[in-house]
């Protein structure tokens, strides 16, 4: 039987529990306290130029891009290469060993250990996550080999995987997890943004029949609860103070430079990632349309461990700017800087589960098991639907 159900948060995963719950014929009222839908996700335009909320990547093998294609949204974009792809180690460059030609001519790595680092990239893929239960990514790395270079390119991709500064305390499972999504079918990046994502969520939304109220505010938790079920898709926060109790989450926090340069002044650095210092550079022009012709838009990332240091990390992201792309003082047209985002509201483990018993389901990057960052948003809004719908199936079979 149809049920009436509201979810509260209009971002990636309460967007995704409407869609999926109205497609099963219950009456959804999806409730977002802005003015406008996508959250963390939605992307901001200014003077032609398209500004997400940092860098935003899809994995193309993760579980958030399976349940788009399920649902028919349009993902216009390229595939990320390793073309142009650089390491930083030293306050020097060096070609990033991410492939046959780069582990061949880098600098970075001696030949013994490029031919360590190529036979653990080799076993990777072959590694099963259920036999990593219990090990942090620290604890595995130390155990594949006994070379620190080695070590530290791992702890690098670790973190570009995960976003987490410090990343070794992470599950192996997880982190691993991770990258063998990016070695099996590499990253999107959006033309329009990930605002191009939100829209066609909320299209698929408006079309399912979901009645969607912007700046809504919801004190009363009850009151919804006695009309139906409801999915909390907010910040772990928001739903605690709903639910009178606290989620002992750890945010995922980056500090992010991202620039719109007339040109880049070495036009072949597109990519780089910082080695001994958790720090990131990525033109995403070269695969998206984000910005009039001529136009670069440039993220510089360092992913935060420890305390919030704003005059720290606006340094270091311009000298890896100054290292990789000198020069572009000059060619900067428009810039922003974000000093703490939210890259995830939790650690990829130790989430809550997406059933809280009562009818009160939660859905967003910090919930449930599967997937990280918006794979676990897109995941868990899916999951939720279909824990609303099991009462109804179960009622059809017992008739």
């Amino acid at each position: 039987m149809p049920r009436t159900i509201h979810v509260l948060g209009g971002g990636l995963a309460g967007l995704t529990a409407a869609v999926f719950a109205a497609r099963a014929g219950h009456d959804v009222t999806l409730l977002e306290h802005s003015p406008c839908l996508g959250g963390r996700a939605r992307s901001r335009e200014r003077n032609g130029v398209i500004w997400n909320m940092g860098a935003h990547a899809l994995y193309n093998a993760g579980a958030g891009r399976a349940i788009l294609d399920e649902l028919a949204i349009p993902l216009p974009g390229r595939v990320a290469d390793n073309g142009g792809s650089l390491a930083v180690r030293g306050g020097r460059l060096d070609a990033l060993p991410v492939g046959f030609m780069s582990m061949l001519t880098t600098g970075l790595l001696d030949l013994a250990e490029k031919l360590s680092l190529g036979e653990l990239m080799a076993k990777l893929p072959r590694m099963s996550l259920s036999a990593l239960a219990g090990q942090t990514y620290g604890e595995l790395v130390a155990t594949l080999t006994p070379r620190p270079r080695v070590r530290e390119v791992m702890i690098a991709f670790g973190r570009l995987a995960t976003y987490v500064g410090d990343v070794e305390p992470v599950s192996a499972a997880v982190v691993v997890g991770q990258l063998k999504l990016a070695l099996a079918a590499g990253v999107t990046y959006l033309d329009g943004g990930w605002q191009t994502l939100v829209d066609g969520l909320a299209q698929a939304a408006t079309e399912a029949g979901v009645r969607i109220e912007l700046d809504a505010r919801v004190d009363d938790l009850a009151a919804l609860r006695r009309e139906g079920p409801v999915v909390l898709a907010v910040p772990p926060e928001v739903a605690g103070a709903l639910l009178g109790r606290r989620f002992e989450v750890e945010p995922v926090r980056a500090a992010c430079l991202d620039l719109a340069l007339d040109g880049l002044p070495h036009p072949r650095r597109w990519f780089a990632l910082g080695i001994d210092t958790p720090t990131y550079f990525s033109v995403h022009t070269r695969y998206a349309s984000l910005a009039p012709a001529g136009i670069e838009v440039v993220h510089a990332v360092r992913y935060q461990r420890g305390p919030d240091d704003t005059e720290r990390d606006r340094r270091e992201l311009e000298r890896l700017l100054d290292l990789v792309q000198p020069g572009w003082r000059e060619r900067v047209v428009e810039e922003r800087f974000l000093p703490s985002i939210a890259v995830a509201q939790s650690r990829p483990d130790g989430r809550p589960g997406v059933d809280q018993g009562g009818g009160i389901y939660l859905a967003g990057d910090w919930v449930g098991d599967e997937g990280s960052l918006a794979d676990a948003a897109l995941a868990s809004g899916r999951e939720a639907a279909r824990l609303l719908a099991a009462p109804a199936i179960a009622e059809r079979e017992a008739a």
